[in-house]
């Protein structure tokens, strides 16, 4: 009777998992649902040598087995599964009796990706490794000497497995579990002279997982850690961001300044519409709007300016530009060489094709005294855009690193032959 509960609470729980994360995932930033195929083995041996290949009173040998699962990502770290397998043990060997068991294995199991835990997704982005611990049901039906048996058994696993990235959708996994059930006749005897209370079994399995939700997201295992910054780098980046809001807001003002000196001068020209007594009176308004105008014209004037210094730059046909504006830039190379600044500019446009819009326009070359340096950029709103290109060009170039401007105080006089400060 407690098995019956088991599995029917297993059953319970897939559905009830399905229907939750088939509303709820689609709208993640990330995969979470999943659902797996998958094929191998089963190793039943009564070697008690090999006990990774488990513990039988008479050996079944290695005997195929096919399954699936589904499951969801609770977290990066942790992931919940429910999954079942089928398969047959049969005795291989030539002993007094025989016997045929023709089984279905159910379970829950927790995994646990250790390139979260561990941190190792730095490194890579491909293998995952992780390991499982369950509980489940192992249903037998057996026929053997003694006659046929059929019962719901307890089953613990716990396992481990490799998991490769190969798109967004599909992951291939392979996967060792072992097996303890609590009983001592999935194969059909019960001696009290082994060294061992119940039988066990493993499995070396192989498969597909399916990553169902957002076209552009990635399952929730494979999440890139946190780009780690020096504190003196985020206060650049928190007082480069207020300055941002700083302009914004001013730029609002600006433009709200700009509607009300409209609405003015059209107001003003209404009033010129309907003033004909005298022409002095109509000459003075004239000129008071032509005054206002230039002060408009001077406004618009003094944005253009500093809007000018965020302009991207033009490299001419030597890829050289004579002045850096405000932002980020990734710096790979430099040299004394313009020629050898010229083949790594070329280089690295071919690298970048496909990552930026207009490779070609944003590797630069800047000549600082008697140095070529070579930048992608300029980025303008924020660090973490810079971060696919830097990824990208370290591939090619390990040194290259991220560069701002403007350059602190004390470093400016550095860069003055690159900068019209």
């Amino acid at each position: 009777m407690f098995m019956r509960l088991i599995f029917a609470s297993h059953l319970v729980l897939i559905v009830s998992l399905f229907a939750l994360v088939t509303e709820v995932n689609s709208q993640e930033s990330e995969r979470r649902f999943s659902i797996t195929l998958q094929g191998g083995v089963s190793l039943a041996t009564a070697n008690d040598v090999a006990r990774l290949a488990g513990a039988f009173e008479a050996s079944s040998g290695i005997r195929p087995i096919y399954g699936g699962s589904i499951q969801y990502a609770i977290s990066p770290l942790w992931s919940l599964e429910g999954t079942f397998h089928m398969g047959t043990f049969e005795n291989e060997e030539e002993v007094s009796f025989n016997f045929k068991n023709d089984y279905m294995a159910i379970s829950i199991r927790n995994i646990i990706n250790l390139n979260q835990l561990f941190q190792t997704n730095r490194v890579s982005g491909v293998i995952n490794p992780y390991i499982l611990i369950g509980i489940g049901a192992l249903m037998s039906d057996l026929e053997s000497d003694d006659g046929p048996y059929e019962n719901t058994d307890l089953n613990f696993i716990g396992g481990i497995g490799l998991s490769f990235y190969l798109s967004r959708t599909i992951d291939f996994f392979v996967q060792y579990d072992y097996n303890i059930v609590a009983s001592n006749l999935v194969d059909g005897r019960d001696f009290e002279s082994r060294n061992f209370e119940s039988d066990q079994f493993a499995t070396a399995q192989g498969g597909l997982r399916f990553n169902f939700g957002r076209s552009d997201a990635r399952h929730s295992s494979w999440r890139r850690p946190p780009v780690e910054i020096f504190e003196e780098d985020y206060e650049r980046l928190m007082a480069l961001g207020n300055r941002i809001d700083n302009l914004e807001r001013r730029t609002v003002q600006r433009d709200d300044e700009i509607k009300r000196l409209e609405q003015k001068l059209l107001t003003q020209n209404r009033q010129l519409e309907g003033i004909q007594n005298t022409q002095s009176d109509i000459d003075s308004r004239i000129n008071s709007v032509e005054s206002q105008l230039a002060n408009i014209d001077k406004t618009l004037s003094d944005m253009d300016t500093r809007r000018a210094r965020t302009t991207p730059p033009v490299p001419d046909d030597e890829g050289l530009v004579s002045d850096l504006p405000d932002g980020y830039y990734v710096q790979v190379f430099a040299s004394h060489s313009l020629s050898s600044a010229q083949e790594i500019r070329q280089n690295v446009i071919t690298k970048l094709d496909g990552t930026l819009e207009n490779p070609s326009d944003m590797v630069i070359i800047s000549q600082r005294q008697n140095l070529y340096e070579v930048r992608i950029g300029a980025f303008e709103s924020r660090f973490a855009d810079t971060v696919d290109v830097l990824r990208t060009a370290q591939n090619e170039y390990s040194d290259a690193f991220v560069i701002t401007f403007p350059r602190p105080a004390h470093l400016r006089e550095f860069y003055q032959p690159a900068r019209q400060e």
